[in-house]
């Protein structure tokens, strides 16, 4: 590199200037009262090799200080003792007037304890004049430049991050649970909880008693108890009310993770975030007081209906003992039966913690129970039998079905057995894989012997439902088409399966059987 000698300008302005571009050179400010030790930085500085350099002077730190406000300099080499200065105070002084640019201390002593308040104060190298050469100097210098520039970058990533973190809603904390103490929080905590992280470290060990509703504490130190044994990537979750500082409380959800530990391994710091969700729990708070509400309606409904059911049935069961007619007198009976099993689906809802299904297998046990006292059949007679899942079914599907039973079990009791005969009657109630086909129209499909009726629609394996009653007494005549029958209790079977769009068979080989399968 070839340099001209020093050339001097204005007053106390010395410049070492290349043939390279000026703008490659780094731009030093020397702040130097011995002229002697000046010119020394200059001859180390005229020896580099690969650098160029423009070199400022000034022999006071007001000089210094007026230079560096009128223009930019890389780095300024900073004499520690300056008539106008006292000692390190000067890079107070400094840094006042040009916070970014780095400084080394040059001083005739070598004072260990100087050294390390210089640097505290911000001071990038401190150099001890008797021992610079020209290698140490231009090493403290780039040094001193990257570090500063790395330092640079790394505040502006920092002050990037403070951004995003004051301007996300939630509060984000670094918690040490070990001392209750709050590391740090962004913005949001005083936005959403009103507090300062000041204000909530006055609170010490009593942080989670003035804090958390008293109603939640156990469970916020349960929460406390599982993130100190839980490991690094484990996230926890936890919804809590918390004291506004004006006194409201607010629902906070709180998701944090290990953040650091202690010499044992223990957890020493956590990291979280907290979302307000006051306003959601109030909108579910009143969602459910909704529901209660509703729900209270809907199971009074039910009562009502069962009630009015219960009158109906009480009135007919009155009207019937005026009916001298046999014929008549069994008319009011199917009616009531039918009415009966209308009315206990209203109450098995009203009574269920389900106010849309009923759970249809405990029902067909009561009703065919209450079938058997209703007609008054004795259990050493015929006995009853009941192979039922745990199905629910909703209240649509659960009254046509429990008719369709009524109508069965009631047929066959009337006419399935002699009065001295004994048997069994079967009332099953299954899952199965394939429903059959849904139809339009009830289709009521035979044993081989018999021919089928309304044969229609498509058909594909679907998950459904079997209901079957049977009986092992006498069966129904063969010349009995039961599609066609003129039986009211059969022409409402008929129809009730047309409902569901399901299918129904009868089986005459050993007593009665009806199979119905409809889909669910």
């Amino acid at each position: 590199m070839i340099l001209r000698l020093f050339t001097k300008g204005e007053p106390g302005d010395w410049k070492i200037r290349s043939e390279m571009k000026e703008q490659q050179a780094i731009k030093i400010l020397l702040i130097e009262d011995n002229l002697g030790d000046a010119r020394l930085i200059r001859d180390m500085l005229e020896d580099a090799q690969y650098q160029s350099f423009s070199l400022y002077h000034a022999e006071t730190l007001s000089e210094g200080s007026h230079m560096l406000s009128d223009g930019q300099f890389n780095v300024v080499l900073l004499d520690i003792g300056l008539p106008d200065s006292m000692g390190i105070d000067s890079i107070k002084a400094i840094k006042d007037c040009s916070p970014e640019v780095p400084i080394i201390m040059m001083t005739g002593l070598d004072n260990e304890e100087t050294a390390i308040t210089s640097l505290k104060m911000g001071a990038q190298d401190y150099l001890v004049k008797g021992q610079v050469d020209t290698g140490l100097l231009l090493r403290s210098i780039r040094y001193a430049i990257e570090r500063n520039n790395a330092a640079a970058d790394i505040e502006s990533k920092q002050r990037f991050i403070q951004h995003v973190a004051d301007t996300t809603p939630d509060i984000l904390y670094i918690l040490d649970i070990s001392d209750h103490s709050l590391v740090y929080s962004n913005k949001a905590l005083r936005d959403v909880l009103g507090y300062s992280v000041e204000e909530i470290n006055l609170f010490g060990d009593s942080l989670y008693h003035k804090l958390v509703y008293s109603e939640d504490l156990n469970r916020v130190l349960e929460y406390g108890e599982r993130l100190y044994s839980a490991n690094d990537d484990k996230i926890l979750n936890l919804e809590c009310r918390m004291r506004h500082r004006d006194g409201r409380w607010r629902w906070m959800d709180f998701r944090s993770v290990v953040f650091s530990r202690g010499k044992d391994g223990s957890t020493k710091e956590i990291l979280g975030t907290a979302h307000d969700i006051t306003d959601r729990k109030e909108t579910e708070e009143r969602i459910r007081a909704s529901l209660l509400e509703k729900e209270l309606l809907l199971r009074e409904i039910h009562h009502r209906v069962k009630n009015n059911m219960t009158v109906i049935f009480s009135m007919l069961k009155l009207q019937s003992r005026h009916v001298k007619d046999e014929h008549y007198r069994s008319m009011f009976h199917d009616s009531m039966s039918r009415i009966k099993s209308m009315a206990l689906v209203h109450e098995k809802l009203y009574r269920s913690g389900n106010l849309a299904a009923v759970n249809f297998g405990a029902y067909l046990k009561d009703l065919a129970n209450n079938l058997f006292m209703f007609y008054k059949i004795s259990a050493d007679r015929v006995r009853l039998r009941t192979e039922v899942a745990d199905i629910t079914l909703g209240i649509d599907t659960a009254i046509p079905c429990g008719l369709i039973v009524s109508e069965l079990v009631s047929n066959a009791m009337k006419h399935a057995f002699r009065e001295d005969e004994t048997g069994e009657i079967t009332v099953s109630l299954r899952e199965i894989a394939d429903a059959g086909t849904a139809r339009t129209d009830a289709s009521f499909r035979h044993d081989p012997t018999e021919r089928q009726h309304e044969e229609s629609g498509s058909s594909s394996p679907d998950t459904g439902i079997e209901l079957t009653v049977s009986d092992n007494g006498s069966g129904i005549p063969a010349d009995i088409e039961i599609s066609q029958s003129k039986s009211m209790g059969l022409n409402l079977v008929n129809a009730l399966v047309k409902q569901l769009h399901g299918t129904i068979e009868v089986n005459r080989k050993k007593g009665t059987e009806f199979r119905v399968r409809f889909r669910i």
